[in-house]
């Protein structure tokens, strides 16, 4: 079996011993990096809904498919602008918790998600070039991976943006997570930390 095909069909589920650990550890309150860490977590979750509403729905499925490659927004800029914002949100969430070794736990959040979402990218990028070929071929040479190029990339011209509103249907589940994730924070910052 590919190992990348498993990543990719249980990425949902590989963050939950880190967000358990977050938990255990943390201790938020009322401090600069709690504050810093929600400003992140919002830039993060702000990425993935505009992303979003180029991508539609299909970033949400287990299985690897597409309606139309998404070369707009965001995606004129950077080729995986969800996984970037994830990227943004876990480390936001790890200042927010306020981790004892705070720079390392930042540290390994951040190369953990960013390898695997490597893995992750691989696989969609072997996809894509199936499905699109040329296209995703020209549109790979042009626009990087994760580290988003300055200016927009004027290639395809597929414009398709979804409402707003639809968008956080969509979302829904992402930001119930983040709902859920901040909660639990907040009632050990009020009930267990003196």
């Amino acid at each position: 079996m590919d190992i990348r095909k498993f990543i990719f069909k249980n990425r949902g589920f590989i963050p939950v011993p880190i967000v358990f650990y977050l938990i255990l550890v943390s201790n938020p309150g009322i401090y600069f990096h709690s504050f810093l860490g929600l400003f992140v977590m919002f830039l993060g979750e702000s990425l993935r809904i505009n992303s979003v509403r180029y991508a539609g729905g299909k970033t949400r499925s287990l299985h690897l498919k597409s309606s139309d490659l998404a070369t707009n927004g965001p995606y004129a800029h950077v080729r995986n602008p969800i996984y970037i914002g994830n990227i943004t949100i876990w480390c936001g969430a790890v200042l927010i918790c306020n981790t004892p070794f705070l720079l390392q736990t930042l540290s390994f959040v951040f190369l953990f998600f960013t390898l695997e979402y490597y893995i992750i990218i691989s696989l969609e990028e072997e996809y894509l070039l199936k499905e699109y070929g040329d296209k995703y071929f020209k549109y790979k040479k042009n626009v990087p991976k994760l580290i988003p190029r300055l200016s927009k990339w004027e290639g395809v011209n597929n414009f398709h943006k979804n409402k707003l509103f639809d968008t956080i249907k969509i979302e829904k589940s992402t930001l119930q997570g983040l709902f859920l994730f901040l909660l639990i924070l907040a009632v050990k910052s009020i009930y267990f930390i003196n």
